[in-house]
């Protein structure tokens, strides 16, 4: 049986080994410390007071590490001349549509609440929403739109019966046990709006009670 010379076997021993060097050290230098750095921004986190140029590391989601010192990233974001800040929330947005979270997004908002006037029925408002949104999204049950259910008001808003005329007691009741369910349906508040109801005389109790 034929024995190959010793040196054949060498010369293919050092191939192997040279190969499983260098491809060792490519799967190392890939292996960056982060999977996104955001490099070079004004970065600006009132919580902290922190308002500084440096660089921030993002793995797995989450802000790891924010340094003066340079960060390894498997994506690098150049963000020099540009401010780095969380995203702002709005509590006043009526825009509640997907294009204006689109739109509200480019302004660096990541969480709009419709919390003045609110929805008639929060269970049907996040209905509509299933599934997510670009931004963080909540509204508050509002008290305009249940009181109009509670008057038999076909009009939700400020033009109906609901603007010029006083509730009885027993619609009072109604539009108190409609807010409690619209809480229990993950509304975040009540929301009010007596500017536009200028036929309900408004007492604080009356507001309490809600």
């Amino acid at each position: 049986m034929y024995q190959p010379p010793f040196w054949i076997y060498s010369r293919r021993h050092l191939l192997f080994w040279s190969v499983s060097i260098v491809l060792f050290a490519g799967i190392s230098a890939c292996g960056a410390d982060y999977d996104t750095v955001i490099q070079g921004g004004r970065v600006m986190d009132p919580e902290s007071g922190l308002d500084s140029v440096v660089n921030i590391g993002i793995l797995e989601g989450q802000v790891r590490a924010i340094s003066g010192d340079n960060l390894d990233g498997s994506r690098v974001i150049d963000a020099t001349g540009l401010i780095v800040a969380p995203g702002f929330v709005d509590l006043h947005r009526h825009g509640q549509s997907e294009r204006a979270y689109r739109l509200q997004v480019q302004d660096g908002v990541t969480t709009g609440l419709e919390l003045e006037i609110g929805t008639p029925n929060a269970a049907t408002w996040y209905a509509e929403r299933e599934g997510g949104q670009l931004v963080n999204y909540g509204v508050s049950i509002g008290h305009i739109g249940v009181r109009a259910r509670a008057m038999g008001d076909s009009v939700l808003g400020s033009g109906g019966i609901t603007a010029r005329q006083q509730s009885s007691p027993d619609q009072i009741s109604e539009t108190e046990q409609l807010i409690r369910e619209g809480l229990a349906q993950g509304a975040i508040g009540v929301g009010f709006g007596t500017a536009y109801t200028p036929g309900q005389q408004w007492m604080r109790s009356n507001i309490c009670s809600a």
